[in-house]
């Protein structure tokens, strides 16, 4: 197939890695013990994701914070003025894209493996407001941004490199009242992502399903492996599958897969990373094609977008080069993307480009090391 060459474009940052290939291997990573952890509260309720869910920035004009080694900076997109936003002492950052805070994970102490025993953090740079909730790993936000849900480590773990065993519970926090909810029985987890108010969590014992859970530990079982899982649209109405034959939008309803599909035809090209609008109206991804030359395969990346409505993917002009997770504007209409601009000295550099702007897009920083794109505010 040809994608079409219409004059949209997309922002991206970030790394090279399709999100589906981590999805069963996930749950391994920085596992954790720590005796310190904060008191577990009762039931949580339903969330509701309705409208835009990073309506809460609002006025002015779009910035991008990103991290530089330990320093949070914070960019405006239409002069190019940066000011110091807060410092946080790891790379290992979890924005939420639907609110001020940021969650991050440390070792429990500094002479330990931060694989063994990692300890979660939640931090709010607007408000400065810090709060440290013990044992906790791999965190992933509520489209809101007003929870979190992390992976609790309920054993010793058994560590090698950064691949840690051991069984856990998945927890959910209130970012605003600290709030905490624990949800399944323990086991060898990984959570996947949100569908609206579903968590949706893989098993490493069986990968051939996903188990959907509310905060009042409703459950029900996805019918999809966790490995051809992608992403989940934030309003909970569509899930993306995608294996090496297929890419399709999956209807979801109350837990469960519904009966409506629509497939995206991407050809020869593989879907990698990308997001859905906040609003839940289309995707924006980096898609792959490996060609081959005299000196072996290269990659063909570049950003296309796509929805139920409209699932032929349309190529989103001068993204070529693409890598990495996209990251929408509050208002949907415009995105950020990096592109690798010279591999030999890992040259990175991240443009901003309004959707349907003809003169095409404007370069935000540039890098070599030590920057992670966290989103726009």
């Amino acid at each position: 197939m040809r994608f079409n060459e219409r004059s949209l474009v997309v922002l991206i940052g970030g790394g090279l890695v399709a999100a589906a290939a981590l999805a069963v291997v996930a749950y391994l990573v920085f596992g954790g013990n720590d005796d310190g952890g904060a008191e577990v509260a009762g039931g949580g309720g339903a969330l509701a994701v309705e409208g835009n869910a990073a309506a809460s920035f609002e006025g002015g004009p779009d910035e991008l914070l990103y991290l530089s080694g330990t320093s949070l900076v914070r960019r405006n997109l239409e002069n190019g003025r940066e000011e110091p936003a807060g410092t946080i002492e790891t790379p290992s950052v979890y924005p939420a894209a639907g609110s001020s805070w940021i969650a991050y994970v440390t070792a429990k102490a500094s002479d330990q493996d931060f694989a063994a025993e990692p300890v979660l953090h939640l931090y709010d740079p607007v408000n400065d407001e810090k709060a440290r909730y013990g044992a906790g790993v791999a965190p992933v936000w509520h489209p809101s941004g007003s929870h979190v849900a992390f992976l609790r480590p309920v054993e010793p773990r058994d560590c090698q490199g950064e691949t840690c065993s051991g069984e856990v519970q998945i927890g959910v926090v209130e970012a605003g009242t600290g709030e905490e909810s624990l949800l399944l029985d323990r086991g060898t987890y990984s959570i996947l992502g949100w569908a609206g108010e579903w968590v949706l969590v893989s098993d490493f014992e069986d990968p051939s399903t996903i188990t959907a859970v509310t905060l009042d530990d409703e459950r029900q079982v996805v019918g999809i492996p966790a490995s051809q899982y992608w992403d989940a649209s934030p309003d909970g109405r569509w899930i993306v599958k995608t294996n090496e034959k297929k890419t399709e939008f999956v209807s979801f309803d109350d837990g469960k897969l519904a009966e409506e599909r629509v497939t995206v035809e991407l050809g020869d090209y593989r879907l990698l990373e990308g997001a859905w609008a906040h609003d839940s109206s289309r995707v924006a991804a980096v898609v792959g094609e490996t060609k081959r030359t005299d000196r072996g395969g290269t990659e063909d990346t570049r950003v296309v977008t796509f929805s139920p409505e409209e699932p032929e993917p349309v190529t989103v002009g001068e993204t070529f080069g693409a890598t990495g997770s996209i990251l929408w504007s509050v208002d949907n209409d415009s995105i950020v993307f990096t592109s690798l601009l010279d591999p030999k000295r890992a040259l990175f550099q991240a443009q901003h480009c309004a959707l349907g702007n003809q003169s095409g897009c404007e370069v935000v920083t540039s890098w070599t090391e030590g920057v992670a794109l966290l989103r726009t505010e």
